[in-house]
């Protein structure tokens, strides 16, 4: 430990801020007669942060600190935490953790940032959803200031339509004074609400067009950019970046793409949800595209196996219905390692999952399922050309060639009997089963159809060209047993 200290002291002077204000904010468990070197080594990093005045409160609650990137502004960053506390409240029904510890170890950051980024005033849906619900824990638990909390209700009251327009059938604009990523989720929030309304069902068209115009508003289009073509997006699949602002419009785009497709599989199978996916998905076809399938390479290529099944699922199904558009819109190079020639849509997110980890081959095996089996259902009256259409013929192979790896039933020879239906209702819960959801979409009657195709059909001898080679020795289960691939 004397070592250590005396290195890491010595490092203070050329280390990068992110990574003492780590050091500060997540010591070390140290015996009680090395304490004084801690003590030492903290006292002698926060010096060095005030001299590149460099606030150690600057740091998110979610932040990757893995990264030695620049550090993000607290306001951005606090946006971000407030985004990703309420997708873990979403899942555990439970204030995160981390926000508890917060309000006790990081009260600063707490109050100065979180609490002023959570609480942005809005209109507040009819049907409360994920936010409201988590403003209301903190409130029961003492975590929210009464004087913060009170403000809050009346510039939210103020935002509410006045009494004589709504008679009339008017509804206020939102205050001028809300920022565009405030009115951008509030018009995410309605729709939101309205999932699970069969009533509302004929306003969903007028909603999803506000949520366009507050896009166009975030990140600073106006209406005539949503005439300009583009040709080609250029995209590296490899470092993949967004500003600031694009990041943060994308990933409230995406989440609630998500959190519809639960809300709206809770109470309807995907071909009897109406066209709301496939307006929603009209609103990232524009202008916006290339920052979407910018996020999209970021979270399907190099954060895959962390993400939750309800992320899954969500992204499965967007990427159904880009490929449902694939007509309108552009390809997309990649570069290297990928062809050099450009790629639809739908042979992108082909390109997106790979299969070099024990992870990695899992999360693709999720991802192909999720993906199949929406189309399936989606689509079950349409004819197989629409099927084939909405996804890349990689896709399928892909599929193929992780069943015949994974699983032993599916190298079995499969009888009249075996064929099956195909359910999307288990897929949607929580607790996935991704194994019982392969299998079953494997024997599924339209599927085995489908793989009569001959774009789409694998032979033994094209398992070399399907999937690259593993960089690492993997792992994985068939049947319950242990089986080296």
């Amino acid at each position: 430990l004397v070592f250590l200290f005396t290195f890491l002291s010595d490092l203070v002077p050329f280390e990068s801020p992110r990574y003492l204000q780590v050091h500060i904010l997540h010591p070390p468990l140290v015996p009680s007669k090395y304490r004084s070197l801690l003590t030492d080594y903290i006292s002698l990093a926060k010096t060095r942060l005030a001299d590149l005045k460099v606030s150690i409160e600057n740091m998110g609650l979610y932040e990757d600190l893995s990264s030695a990137g620049d550090i993000t502004e607290p306001h951005s960053q606090a946006l971000q935490d407030v985004e990703k506390a309420i997708m873990v409240f979403e899942h555990t029904g439970k204030i995160p953790v981390t926000v508890m510890e917060a309000s006790i170890f990081r009260r600063p950051y707490y109050v100065s940032h979180f609490l002023p980024a959570l609480l942005t005033p809005r209109v507040l849906p009819k049907v409360p959803d994920s936010r409201v619900a988590f403003i209301e824990s903190l409130k029961r638990a003492d975590k929210i200031p009464p004087s913060l909390y009170s403000t809050y209700c009346q510039a939210c009251s103020a935002a509410e339509e006045k009494p004589e327009d709504a008679a009339l059938g008017v509804r206020a604009e939102p205050s001028s004074a809300e920022e565009p990523l405030g009115q951008l989720r509030a018009a995410l929030g309605e729709l939101r609400a309205s999932m699970t309304d069969p009533s509302q069902r004929d306003v969903i068209s007028a909603q999803v067009a506000v949520i366009s115009e507050r896009l166009r508003a975030v990140l600073g289009h106006n209406e005539d950019d949503s005439s300009v073509e583009i040709s080609k997006i250029q995209l590296s699949i490899n470092t993949p970046r967004l500003e600031p602002r694009e990041h943060m419009a994308v990933d409230l785009l995406l989440t609630s793409f998500c959190q519809n497709l639960m809300a709206a599989s809770s109470v309807a199978p995907p071909e009897r949800q109406g066209p709301w996916a496939a307006l929603f998905v009209r609103t990232m076809c524009g202008r916006v595209l290339p920052a979407v399938l910018t996020r999209l390479c970021q979270l399907l290529r190099h954060q895959g196996p962390s993400l939750s099944a309800p992320h899954v699922l969500g992204l499965a199904a967007l990427a159904v219905h880009l490929g449902e558009s694939r007509s309108a819109l552009p390809e997309v190079d990649v570069g290297p390692p990928a062809p050099d020639a450009g790629l639809p849509v739908p042979a992108l997110f082909d390109s997106l999952l790979t299969c070099r980890t024990r992870d990695s081959l899992f999360f693709c095996l999720k991802f192909c399922t999720a993906a199949i089996s929406y189309s399936l259902c989606k689509f079950s009256s349409q004819s197989r050309d629409t099927l084939c259409s909405c996804l890349s013929p990689g896709l399928i192979k892909k599929f193929q060639f992780l069943m015949f790896r994974l699983f032993s039933e599916a190298r079995q020879p499969l009888s009249e009997e075996d064929v099956a239906s195909l359910s999307w209702r288990p897929l949607h819960l929580p607790s996935a089963d991704w194994q019982r959801a392969a299998l079953s979409l494997w024997i599924h009657r339209t599927f085995r159809e489908l793989l009569k195709e001959e774009d789409v059909h694998v032979g033994d001898r094209s398992f070399s060209c399907i999937m690259p080679r593993l960089e690492s020795r993997v792992c994985v289960c068939s049947s319950g047993k242990n089986s080296s691939t």
